[in-house]
Order: structure tokens, then C-alpha cells, then sequence
């Protein structure tokens, strides 16, 4: 036994070397995407961000934008000196940026140079608009079949919506997902948070690792066909609801803060609110020890998910009361002394103090001339041999032209000169 221990212990302390050294940036260890370059036409949220996420990790992304700047450069928020927060600051970080009037004859005879040396093309132009004619794959491949175009669009290349401009909001309210949002009663609700366009970006990026990975396989690329309504009916029916319109006959109603099918909500402390998630029995009844209740572990009304979801307004004004008697951090500690999944809600302001998010680098300050240091988002997903790095601040519209064309094309200055009077760069 004493043998099995040493063994086991010694096991442990290996584990824990390794985990200490992986978590540590790797000394002259190249990023995941180092080599790979990438030509960003995206504009607004999902495709820009899905570029960055690339950029993140070491891929070297130049966005691409008309003479001038793009229009999502003149969307707030703006910081002191008119520049757009997200639009700009934010998702354009790591990357390089040229200007390129693709509809110009000049213009479209440098992307298909530019289509000769580069590896992925991300743009979010809807089908039928000029620009998509240009940015496909069975128009591009035959200039370079190894390259990678992906199309991220609110609706898809097909289908009678294909054609339509859209948001997230859009994408929200078509899904069904803003019919059972918000409380009872209340119009159709949709999520502030821009969760379609970010996650959608996500899956862009996701996809071209897969192309880039299949290029490796086959020498060929591929067109990428996504958008924000994929995504989000992906999520819709993965959390299965309409398979409880096909199985069940049963629409969702709107519950504001609860979840559906077990006992879930929002309770206002003495200087705030708490969110708590007693999901499944086991933690049914470690919140109920939590508070003493034990006669509620009897009632017959609340005996498994489903029940106390059903009975949850009978739940919510006993919790609720309880809940009023701590501030939100002496209920937190009380929940997670007793293993009941919680977390404060907290503001903006509060979020960027959490220590969580602090210790998990997930605010990343960032110098920016004339503004100041900015929070940017930290590097997801976290790697431990080949880490994403936040390198450089976002270019102003067509701040590389001459590093970009002089190093891809080997254009002279007197040509970028020339391109620029036309204003074709």
C-alpha cells in the first residue's frame, strides 16, 4: 500500500511539473498559424473578428479595405480621437491594412496577384454583390487552387433569404430564440450581446483551420459557406428545441431568468444580485442544506428537475427572501462553501475588476497613440506549446499599403505613388 501511494504521489508530482511548465509561454516556440497569410475583407463584427482570432495566432492578416477606409470605421462607440472602438481598435489588432478598390480593373489585377501568394480570403459580401462575384472560390481557385475563401454572411449562398442584408438581431428573431427571451409577458426579446456575429466568427475560424488542415492532406483549398442563422439554429435545435415542438407539442415561453427544466434564477442581494443554477439533485439538495430548508427536501412538489420547474414561482419568493437577508458576496461565499453553482452579476465597471477574469488575463490593457491603454480582449483558446499573443495596435486605413504591396508584390513607390492617384489603393 505504502508503495502504491509513493507511486501515485510521485505520479502527482510529475503532473504538476508538467502543468507548471505548460503554463508558461514557451521560449522560440513559433504560433500556430505563423506562415499563413490572410487577406481580412470583412466588415462590421463576425468576419473581422474571426480575423482576428487568426491574427491572434501568428497568422499575418492584412485587412483589406476601399480607398478611404471602410464604413464600419464610422460606427460607434468612438474613442476621443473618432475612432471606432470595435469596429476599429478592437477586432482590426495583429493585423496589417492596405487599401484596395477590387472594382476597379487596376485594383482587380492586384488582388489576383495578391491571390497568387496568399493562403485565406475572408469577406462577409452578400451573395450577388459585386465584390462576392469576385471573392468565390470557383473564380479565385482557378488563379490559385490551394486557395481558402470563406464567405460568412447573415443567411448563407442558398436558399430564397440569400440575398437579404442581416444582423445578429435579425438572425436572433428568425431562430425563435427572441419569442422565449426575456420576462414574461414582455415583448420578443434579443440579446445585447452580439453573440451571433462572435460566435459565428468563431466557427470561421474554426473552419479554416479544418481547410487549412485538408490543404495539408490534398494540396487544394475550399470554399467556406457560413452565417449568423446557421449558427444559431445550430444552437437552438442542439439545445433542443425543436425537438420539443416535433416530440413534445410544446413551444418555450418566456421565464426571464430561470432555466427551463430545473430550478434557476436571479435573486436581488442587499446591494445587487446573484445569479444561482441548482441543477439535478445533488445540488438540489446541497443548496437546500445551504439554507437549512431541509423541509423543502420533502415536498413532494419539488422531488426532481422537472417539478421544480414547474412549481418554480412557488421556489423563487422563498430564495428570494432568503437572498435579501446577504450582500451578494456573503451569498456567494455561502454557495461556494457548499459546492451550489453561482456568480454575482455584476456591472461593466465590476467585471473588469473581477478577480477571475483578472487572473485568467482576459483583459488585455494595450497602448494605442493618442488614446491611451485600452481593454482588449484576452487570447482564447489558451495553448500551452504555441500561445496567441496580442503583437501590434490596429492599423489606421491603409497604413501598410507600401509594406504589404512592397513585400507580397514587390510594387515600387513610384507604382504605390501612381495606384494611389487613381485611387485605386
Amino acid at each position: 500500500m505504502k508503495s502504491a501511494h509513493k507511486a501515485r504521489k510521485g505520479g502527482e508530482d510529475i503532473l504538476r511539473s508538467q502543468a507548471a511548465t505548460w503554463t508558461k509561454s514557451p521560449e522560440n516556440s513559433a504560433p500556430a498559424l505563423e506562415g499563413i497569410r490572410v487577406l481580412d475583407f470583412g466588415r462590421y463584427m463576425a468576419c473581422p473578428y474571426a480575423a482576428m482570432l487568426l491574427a491572434d495566432m501568428g497568422a499575418d492578416v492584412v485587412r483589406v479595405e476601399p480607398p478611404g477606409g471602410a464604413d464600419d470605421r464610422l460606427m460607434g462607440p468612438f474613442t476621443p480621437t473618432g475612432e471606432s472602438i470595435p469596429y476599429s481598435i478592437i477586432s482590426g489588432r495583429n493585423k496589417r491594412g492596405i487599401t484596395l478598390s477590387i472594382r476597379k480593373e487596376e485594383g482587380l489585377e492586384i488582388l489576383h496577384q495578391l491571390i497568387r501568394v496568399v493562403d485565406v480570403i475572408l469577406h462577409n459580401f452578400a451573395p450577388g454583390a459585386p465584390e462576392a462575384k469576385i471573392l468565390c472560390y470557383d473564380y479565385l481557385g482557378t488563379i490559385n487552387p490551394r486557395i481558402i475563401v470563406l464567405s460568412l454572411t447573415a443567411f448563407g449562398k442558398t436558399g430564397p433569404y440569400a440575398q437579404r442584408p442581416g444582423f445578429d438581431s435579425i438572425a436572433q428573431g428568425i431562430s425563435s430564440m427572441m419569442s422565449w427571451a426575456g420576462l414574461p409577458g414582455n415583448p420578443p426579446t434579443r440579446t445585447p450581446l452580439a453573440v451571433l456575429d462572435f460566435s459565428t466568427g468563431v466557427f470561421a475560424a474554426y473552419s479554416t483551420a479544418l481547410c487549412l488542415l485538408n490543404r495539408e492532406k490534398t494540396g487544394l483549398g475550399q470554399e467556406v459557406d457560413t452565417s449568423l442563422l446557421d449558427t444559431v439554429i445550430s444552437f437552438v435545435a442542439a439545445q433542443g428545441v425543436a425537438a420539443e415542438v416535433r416530440i413534445l407539442d410544446y413551444e418555450r415561453p418566456q421565464v426571464g431568468n430561470h432555466s427551463y427544466y430545473n430550478f434557476s434564477d436571479s435573486f436581488r442581494t442587499k446591494d445587487g444580485w446573484v445569479m444561482i443554477n441548482a441543477i439535478g439533485n445533488k445540488i438540489w439538495s446541497r443548496l437546500l442544506n445551504a439554507f437549512s430548508l431541509s423541509e423543502l427536501a420533502e415536498d413532494t412538489r419539488f422531488q426532481s428537475d422537472m417539478l421544480r420547474f414547474e412549481n418554480r414561482a412557488l421556489l423563487q419568493p422563498i430564495f428570494s427572501k432568503l437572498a435579501g437577508n446577504y450582500t451578494s458576496d456573503e451569498l456567494v461565499e455561502t454557495l461556494e462553501k457548499a459546492r451550489v453553482p453561482c456568480g454575482k452579476i455584476n456591472t461593466p465597471r465590476q467585471m473588469m475588476e473581477d478577480p477571475q477574469i483578472r487572473a485568467r488575463e482576459m483583459l488585455a490593457d494595450f497602448e494605442y497613440p493618442g488614446i491611451g491603454m485600452i481593454p482588449l480582449p484576452g487570447i482564447i483558446p489558451k495553448l500551452s506549446r504555441t500561445p496567441g499573443q496580442i503583437r501590434k495596435r490596429a492599423p489606421k486605413p491603409g497604413e501598410d499599403n507600401e509594406e504589404v504591396y512592397t513585400q507580397y508584390l514587390g510594387l515600387s513607390k513610384d507604382r504605390l505613388r501612381q495606384l494611389k492617384s487613381d485611387n485605386v489603393i
